[in-house]
């Protein structure tokens, strides 16, 4: 009982400390434990935010319109070198007789095809619509490879290398081969389709730049 009564008496005391110390901070006198006068834990807190380093994930800000946007300064007399335009992604059509299909080579993707000899059920004056990409639909068809850090998959922007977008005459086939570089990868893709038919055959080949070996993996999705 009589220990019980002590460990209360000394909480209670400890008590009646610490608000004469937090009394004598707020009117500005020294405080027994050595705070200067005024302080608060909630501005050393602010101080220790202050000082903390903030992560910049946050773009550059575009200059406002109308703004001045100092010129870069030559070095030796010569003028600064231009800065190469960023490629854009081309949109590659063909009609085969009973689809229209769209290819972007923004990772070589299938991104539209029309059922040409389907009317739309809501409007008939429409072909029925499959693959598209827009703000009210997205539904495509994409390939790419795994496995190696960087190779090019349905992100990365590739070439049309095969130019044509027609059927040679007396011909039924049509090649669209689209090929990119990337993380020592070469990929190359090719469609072909086929003159008043419904099914595209595609085949995707890597090729390897670098002289360590790899193990990539292809991916189909839609």
């Amino acid at each position: 009982m009589e220990t019980r009564r002590l460990v209360l008496l000394m909480i209670f005391s400890l008590s009646l400390i610490m608000l004469w110390d937090n009394y004598q901070a707020s009117i500005g006198k020294p405080t027994l434990f050595g705070l200067p006068a005024g302080a608060t834990t909630e501005q050393a807190d602010t101080k220790t935010a202050a000082q903390a380093p903030v992560a910049n994930d946050l773009p550059n800000a575009a200059a406002a319109p109308g703004a001045d946007v100092p010129s870069p300064v030559p070095v030796n007399g010569e003028a600064p070198a231009e800065v190469a335009p960023v490629p854009q992604a081309q949109t590659i059509t063909v009609n085969n007789g009973v689809l229209e299909l769209q290819f972007s080579t923004q990772g070589a993707q299938l991104v539209g095809s029309k059922l040409l000899q389907h009317p739309d059920a809501i409007n008939p004056d429409l072909p029925t619509q499959l693959f598209e990409q827009s703000a009210k639909r997205t539904y495509l068809g994409q390939a790419g490879v795994v496995g190696v850090a960087q190779a090019p998959n349905h992100r990365t922007l590739f070439e049309f290398v095969s130019g044509g977008t027609t059927f040679a005459p007396g011909s039924n086939s049509l090649n669209l081969v689209f090929k990119a570089s990337s993380g020592g990868v070469e990929s190359t893709y090719t469609y072909t389709v086929y003159k008043d038919r419904y099914d595209i055959d595609f085949k995707l080949s890597t090729r390897n730049l670098g002289e360590t070996p790899i193990s990539p993996s292809a991916y189909l999705q839609i």
